[in-house]
C-alpha cells in the first residue's frame, strides 16, 4: 500500500493572505513611525520657540524692554543713514551666537547685507530659527534670482490690523513687536501669558523673503520685506507683482502659495506653535482662529480663554 504524500508549503491563497497581513502590519508600523516623527518635530519646534522667548525675556531683563522689531543704529559720518538689525539678529548674543553678531556688525560697515561676500552670515543657518518640520531650511536656499540665504520659520507678532483706516484705535491693536524702541513689560496690560510674542509661519524661500538676516528689500516688495517677517494680518499686501488680499487668518497654508506667507500657519498637522511673552509655548489648533487677533495685541483689553 502506497503512503500518501505529505503536502508542504503554502497554497496561493494562503500566501496572499500572509502577504496581506504583512502589508497591513507594515502600513501600521510606518504610520506609527511618521506620527512619532511628527510629534518629535513639533516638540523640537516648541523647544526652539521657548528658547527664543526666553532669549527675549533675558534681553528685557537687561535692557528693560523686549527686542524691537528693528534696531536702527546711525552710521557714523553718514547723516540720515542707519544700520537695521531685525529681532532675530538682536537675539544672537542670547542664543550663544555672539561671534555671529559681532561679525554681522563688522560686515555691515563694508557692503550691502544682500551680498553673500562679504556677508557670510546671510547663508549661515541658525538652528534656533528653523522648525525641524521644514527640512528645506536645514541648509541655505538659492532662489530663482540667484540669492543664497538662510531662512527663518518664525515671525514676531506686530499686532492685529495695525494699518487700519481709523487710526484713532491704532494703539489698541499693537503687538509686542510693533515698537521700534522695544516694548516694556508694563505696556503689556493684557498679561504676558495672554500675549503672543512669536509664532510659526513657514517662509517661501523666494526673493530673500523670510531670511533671518538684515535689512529691507526693494519697494516693490512692500510690507513683507523684513527678515523673519512680522505678522499683523493687514488686509492687503503686495509681494513682488502679486496682490494678496486678506484678512490673513490663522489656518492651513501651502509653501507654493506666496500669499500664505502673510498669515500664521505651520507644517505641523492641524495647527501651529505659539510662544507667549511669559516664556510659555502652546500648540493651538486651527480651530482657535478667532482667538488669535486678541492674543496678538498687547493692550487690547480682550478676554481670550486659551483651550
Amino acid at each position: 500500500m502506497l503512503a500518501r504524500a505529505v503536502r508542504s508549503g503554502f497554497s496561493l491563497l494562503e500566501l496572499l493572505v500572509v502577504i496581506a497581513i504583512f502589508g497591513i502590519l507594515f502600513g501600521l508600523t510606518m504610520s506609527g513611525i511618521q506620527s512619532a516623527r511628527g510629534s518629535a518635530a513639533r516638540a523640537q519646534c516648541q523647544g526652539n520657540l521657548r528658547q527664543l522667548s526666553l532669549a527675549a525675556l533675558n534681553q528685557e531683563s537687561s535692557k528693560q524692554h523686549f527686542p524691537p522689531s528693528d534696531l536702527n543704529i546711525p552710521i557714523a559720518g553718514q547723516p540720515g543713514r542707519s544700520e537695521s538689525y531685525p529681532w532675530t539678529a538682536q537675539l544672537l548674543p542670547e542664543l550663544e551666537q555672539s561671534a555671529l553678531w559681532t561679525d554681522m556688525v563688522a560686515r555691515m560697515r563694508i557692503a550691502s547685507p544682500y551680498q553673500n561676500a562679504p556677508h557670510t552670515g546671510l547663508a549661515t543657518v541658525v538652528k534656533a530659527f528653523v522648525c525641524p518640520a521644514d527640512s528645506r531650511l536645514n541648509a541655505p536656499l538659492t532662489d530663482a534670482e540667484g540669492n543664497t540665504a538662510a531662512y527663518c520659520s518664525y515671525v514676531g507678532i506686530f499686532g492685529d490690523r495695525v494699518m487700519m483706516k481709523d487710526h484713532r484705535d491704532r494703539s489698541q491693536k499693537l503687538g509686542i513687536m510693533s515698537s521700534y524702541r522695544g516694548t516694556k513689560i508694563s505696556e503689556i496690560t493684557d498679561g504676558l501669558s495672554q500675549t503672543i510674542l512669536f509664532s510659526e509661519s513657514p517662509p517661501p524661500g523666494r526673493w530673500l523673503l523670510g531670511t533671518w538676516y538684515l535689512g529691507t528689500l526693494p519697494f516693490e516688495e512692500l510690507w513683507s520685506t523684513r527678515p523673519c517677517r512680522k505678522s499683523n494680518m493687514i488686509d492687503v499686501r503686495y509681494v513682488a507683482s502679486e496682490l494678496c488680499r486678506g484678512p490673513f487668518q490663522f489656518g492651513p497654508g501651502r509653501l507654493e502659495n506666496l500669499c500664505d506667507t502673510h498669515h500664521l500657519w505651520s507644517l505641523h498637522p492641524g495647527g501651529a506653535n505659539f510662544a507667549f511673552a511669559d516664556g510659555s509655548v502652546r500648540y493651538l489648533s486651527f480651530s482657535a482662529v478667532d482667538l488669535i487677533p486678541a492674543l496678538a495685541t498687547r493692550a487690547g483689553g480682550e478676554v481670550a480663554e486659551l483651550p
